[in-house]
């Protein structure tokens, strides 16, 4: 691809970049500073509780799809973490994880919300007095999978009939892959992608989840930019760390990725980031 097409491609990148609204004051003060600071979406933490939409009077909800409208900046809402894990198995408890997506869904639509990006959630592990982890009995296993698919059932018609779901590779495993594959070939879902969490431990790339995500890079419609280092937190600054945002944003800019959100806190260092990507992909 010649230097020119790259460059096209790294703006429209750039015209798609997000930043995690964690510690702003208000949803409508993130659209201000996403608007005065080159970000063209924000990308709400709903789990932050001056941020829960359950909060958050009506007059309130008309005056942030008004400011959205009028900043022209997008709006992506990410979901409760393990709370809202589509692993849980029990009646009353997915219930309640259910209704808290469908209540998450018409927030989204009240404030003109583009998507939505979950986690998938973890299974219940226990350690013993040898192994600091131990799979469950193979019984309990089936039990969990026949649970993870009724409940994206449920997510991949909330996300036809309401807002696009994006699912993140957090905590991501084979067998959850599986079990998400054939809803992206039915185009009824879509991923998120974490470079940094597909980062093994010692921080080589995790293959065989490198591997899923080109495999299905058409459905890839969120991707997350921060970087991570060995032995320290996992969020840095772009350009701190490991991460080699060139390998993954050249081939990842050629596609119809709907938002890039800079995950990296507070939103100065979001800021901090963005002018630090432009360098990297050679766009001052």
């Amino acid at each position: 691809m010649s230097a020119d097409n790259h460059k096209s491609q790294y703006e429209r990148l750039f015209s798609r970049i997000s930043y995690f609204a964690v510690y702003d004051d208000s949803i409508v003060d993130a659209i201000g500073y996403a608007a005065d600071n080159g970000f063209s979406g924000i990308q709400i933490a709903v789990e932050q509780p001056r941020f829960s939409f359950d909060r958050i009077p009506r007059k309130t909800l008309k005056e942030i799809r008004a400011e959205r409208q009028a900043k022209n900046v997008r709006i992506i809402l990410h979901a409760h973490d393990e709370i809202a894990s589509l692993w849980e198995g029990n009646s009353y408890l997915r219930r309640g994880i259910m209704n808290y997506y469908r209540a998450l869904v018409e927030f989204g639509r009240e404030i003109d919300a583009q998507f939505i990006t979950i986690h998938p959630g973890t299974k219940t592990e226990y350690g013993t007095d040898t192994e600091p982890r131990r799979l469950l009995p193979t019984i309990d296993l089936e039990l969990h999978d026949k649970t993870f698919r009724e409940n994206l059932e449920i997510i991949a018609e909330l996300s036809q009939k309401g807002i696009p779901v994006c699912i993140e590779n957090y905590r991501w495993e084979p067998q959850t892959a599986e079990l998400v594959e054939p809803y992206l070939a039915q185009g009824l879902l879509h991923l998120c992608w974490d470079p940094a969490k597909t980062m093994n431990k010692d921080m080589s790339i995790d293959r065989s989840q490198e591997e899923f995500f080109w495999k299905h890079v058409d459905r890839i419609k969120q991707v997350h930019l921060h970087d991570v280092a060995a032995g320290s937190p996992s969020h840095r600054v772009i350009g701190s760390g490991t991460v080699d945002f060139k390998y993954f944003l050249s081939r990842l800019a050629a596609h119809d990725v709907w938002d890039y959100c800079i995950e990296v806190r507070p939103r100065e260092k979001a800021l901090e980031s963005l002018k630090k990507l432009r360098q990297i992909l050679g766009c001052q």
